[in-house]
């Protein structure tokens, strides 16, 4: 699943905050969508409270927000670590020194 973060106006780790109160939002609202977004919202809890966002913007300058550059949050379908996606390149939050952007 590729999820679209705005980073428009505001820094990745507020673009996901606020795409996490939209997914919940729905949860509430959509009786009929529940079990597909547990699992999404479990996903995005985990990478908000573990991601190390601070280091994401200093390594990362895009992530900072005020730019139209394309951010996804990727969530893999094989239970893999979830990602970001900077411009068509892979961001693994995982790791302390992936590629530069």
């Amino acid at each position: 699943m590729r999820i679209p973060l705005d980073l428009s106006h505001h820094c990745v780790e507020t673009a996901m905050k606020h795409q996490f109160e939209k997914q919940l939002g729905r949860y509430f609202s959509d009786a009929a969508a529940r079990n597909e977004l547990e699992p999404l919202l479990d996903a995005m809890s985990d990478i908000l409270a573990t991601w190390d966002f601070p280091y994401l913007r200093s390594a990362f300058p895009a992530l900072s927000g005020g730019a139209a550059t394309p951010v996804f949050l990727v969530l893999p379908e094989d239970d893999s670590s979830p990602f970001l996606e900077v411009s068509e390149k892979r961001i693994d939050p995982l790791l302390r020194h992936p590629a530069p952007v």
